[in-house]
């Protein structure tokens, strides 16, 4: 699972758009010893043993719910993708909790302020601008559907072209396919093409499909291209212009990836 590997130790620390981390040795032996914890007084008996700090320091750890607590709001505990699903909300703060060593032991989640999900956003909304000034046009590409329709930037020209790569065993990539099946019939009546650039061969992702409904344009094999492309994390979303200009990317799982997507696709169409 090499590729899943560089997607999950993506991003946490440079940006709130992906799922991240590393894990060590060290880590994994103390996996062993974590508690199932359940409760608020559990939550409480957790983190009273251990003292709150202001940040997280270079300590590499995996962020799954089950090597560490990681608390919700209401003590409950988080666990699997449900982690990320915090991790990349400007609705929920992060704390660490460390032992007297200074090694991290716990992780709680509080409800972000007012004011605190508006710097959020604006941050984001910040990065975002700068990506637009940095981007360029997207690098041409010969490729055909599962359909056996083809595609190039000389016919998609005048529309807009939403672009997901993604592969099969990317549980995030996954995680996100509800959303952007709306998406997709939001815009059916408009000039707008769904593409999901796969790594995956013909076969595999026939069978995927037939159990789990995507309904943007698959293109199989599409790994070399990807790398073309310089996507290093997975799942990554381009928004193309009219004129075959790429004007918004973001890589990553994030609650809120679909709804930007969403409002770049709009902006677009006006």
């Amino acid at each position: 699972m090499k590729k899943l590997t560089i997607l999950i130790i993506a991003t946490l620390f440079i940006t709130l758009y992906t799922s991240c981390f590393s894990s060590t040795k060290k880590v994994q032996k103390e996996a062993t010893t974590v508690v199932e914890v359940d409760d608020k007084t559990a939550m409480k008996n957790v983190l009273s043993k251990l003292t709150e700090a202001k940040e997280l320091g270079d300590q590499p750890l995996v962020l799954d719910g089950e090597t560490i607590p990681i608390f919700a709001p209401n003590a409950s505990r988080v666990k699997g993708m449900d982690v990320m699903t915090y991790l990349t909300s400007e609705k929920y703060k992060i704390r660490y909790f460390k032992n007297k060593e200074g090694d991290l032991k716990a992780l709680a989640f509080r409800d972000a302020t007012a004011e605190e999900i508006a710097s959020t956003l604006e941050k984001r909304a910040l990065k975002q601008q700068q990506k637009k000034e940095k981007e360029q046009p997207l690098i041409p590409f010969e490729v055909t559907d599962l359909l056996g329709n083809k595609y190039n930037l000389e016919t998609l020209k005048g529309k807009v072209v939403a672009i997901n790569f993604w592969f099969i065993a990317c549980a995030p990539c996954r995680k996100e396919i509800p959303e952007l099946n709306e998406l997709v019939h939001k815009y059916k009546d408009q000039e707008v093409v769904f593409l999901g650039f796969a790594e995956d061969d013909a076969a595999s992702l026939n069978a995927f499909l037939k159990k789990k409904e995507f309904i943007y344009q698959q293109i199989p094999d599409s790994k070399k291209y990807a790398a073309e492309s310089k996507v290093k994390s997975f799942p990554t979303h381009l928004i193309i212009d009219q004129n075959g200009k790429v004007v918004f990317n973001v890589s990553g799982y994030s609650a809120t990836t679909v709804k930007s997507l969403d409002r770049e696709i709009g902006a677009l169409l006006k």
